[in-house]
């Protein structure tokens, strides 16, 4: 599971700018954390979540989480031509895993079986 702050640097590092051992700005940090707040707040309306607004990000959501804010946030930062031309893409392929995190797996009802 991860915290809004770990969200934070791993989208900057997305969006390279942030490398590797750096440390993240605390304003960037904030910019960020508010996107991803603004983006629950969308992805919970259309049922897309599972985890509460603050709690800490499911591990099996966290690379969507990461995409769909980094899509949003790219506009803020310097980012190099061709990680902004998919990012779009990575965003909406997130959108999509989040949903399939919040389906139920159909599971048909064997126990009347037409075969007897």
């Amino acid at each position: 599971m991860a915290t809004k702050q770990q969200i934070a640097t791993r989208v900057l590092q997305k969006l390279m700018v942030l490398e590797n051992g750096e440390t993240i700005d605390t304003d960037d940090e904030a910019l960020i954390i508010e996107s991803y707040d603004s983006s629950y707040a969308l992805l919970e309306f259309d049922n897309l979540v599972t985890w509460g607004s603050g709690d800490d990000i499911p591990i099996q959501a966290e690379l969507s989480v990461i995409d769909y804010v980094a899509n949003r946030v790219m506009g803020s930062f310097t980012v190099r031509p061709d990680i902004s031309q998919k990012l779009p893409t990575e965003s909406k392929i997130a959108e999509r895993d989040l949903f399939s995190l919040t389906v139920s797996p159909y599971v048909p009802d064997v126990t009347h079986s037409d075969a007897y």
